[in-house]
């Protein structure tokens, strides 16, 4: 190892190694007491540190947003860029990715804490820190990734779920007096299908002779304008059969409303539909729920009319019935107890 003595006695070694761009740089440090110190820095320092990134966390952030906007939607990728400046490069900034350490990103989530924001919207931000250094990981040669050797935070609480009855949707529906309005509400409680998979809907996308709607594609709304693009998951295309009943509303409907097939079945907003929720319920005097909610309360009634988990993620559009558990468990575990009841009953 090429180490040197100065003329104070003191030990400096000086050596060549590749950075982590694959240029090859040379490397100097003095003032070691021995010789043998003096190989030791050397010998870390190409063992472990040599090919570790120096860029800045600004430059891998911008880096990791351009990779990210060709695979991610607009509607995710907007609040993406949202969290790394307001989050993230504020604490940051121009530090050098190898000077990351699962120390300084604790610190980070402690400055993150005390900002009160929700444990959802913390945990999806420390989330996406996390994705962004391990980018440097599998990208720029970062030898491990700080952010998951830091502390974990505590999980979030899942929202608890409020549904409808089929009581307290027809004690809603009753007072409702707008077409569209109905029509809407009624796809929502009677499909379990998402809101933006439902304004999404075109006449185009039912068949009456089936009795099925096909769901391709959602809409959303970014920077003031509806747009239209492909469902959450590839899960989430799928063929959803309808009671007659609502068949026959929807056929009405569309007669009733001289339109056309490549039209939208609902030309309405989520935020149009959600103030009407709320105003219609709180004076039909039903619980006040979300639109998401909705979906809930239609998956409550396949569960209580003895659906399996997998029927259940083939109507809702999950990617398998394990997501399904996880979000209805207690349902089905109120199934569950009413057999030791229907047990009983047979004595």
């Amino acid at each position: 190892m090429p180490t040197y003595k100065m003329p104070s006695g003191k030990w400096y070694c000086s050596f060549y190694y590749k950075d982590w761009t694959g240029k090859r740089r040379r490397k100097k440090k003095e003032g070691f007491p021995t010789k043998r110190q003096a190989q030791a820095f050397e010998r870390d320092f190409l063992q472990n540190r040599a090919a570790v990134p120096t860029l800045p966390f600004t430059a891998l952030a911008d880096a990791y947003l351009a990779d990210a906007k060709a695979r991610v939607k607009p509607q995710t990728y907007k609040p993406m860029i949202i969290m790394i400046y307001k989050h993230l490069i504020p604490f940051f900034g121009n530090m050098p990715v190898s000077e990351i350490t699962s120390l300084a990103v604790n610190h980070w989530q402690t400055a993150l804490i005390e900002k009160h924001l929700s444990k959802a919207y913390t945990l999806t931000v420390r989330g996406l820190l996390r994705s962004i250094l391990g980018y440097a990981v599998k990208y720029y040669g970062l030898p491990r990734n700080p952010a998951a050797l830091a502390e974990r935070l505590p999980p979030a609480h899942k929202h608890n779920i409020h549904i409808w009855t089929l009581a307290d949707f027809r004690r809603f529906a009753l007072l409702l007096k707008d077409p569209d309005d109905l029509i809407a509400f009624y796809l929502l409680f009677w499909t379990g299908m998402r809101c933006g998979e439902m304004l999404a809907l075109t006449w185009q996308d039912v068949s009456f002779s089936r009795s099925t709607i096909r769901i391709n594609k959602t809409l959303y709304r970014l920077d003031g304008k509806d747009l239209i693009n492909t469902t959450k998951t590839t899960a989430s295309d799928r063929t959803v059969p309808i009671p007659a009943f609502l068949a026959a509303m929807l056929a009405d409907y569309k007669r009733l409303s001289y339109t056309y097939d490549t039209a939208r079945i609902a030309p309405m907003t989520a935020q149009t539909l959600r103030l009407r929720l709320y105003a219609v319920a709180h004076r039909a005097g039903v619980p006040h729920i979300r639109l998401h909610d909705l979906r809930h309360s239609h998956a409550s009634m396949l569960i209580h009319a003895h659906c399996s988990p997998v029927e259940v993620a083939d109507r809702l559009g999950h990617r398998n019935a394990n997501i399904t558990l996880s979000v209805y468990s207690h349902m089905y575990q109120q199934e569950r107890n009413t057999i030791t009841t229907r047990l009983e009953s047979l004595k």
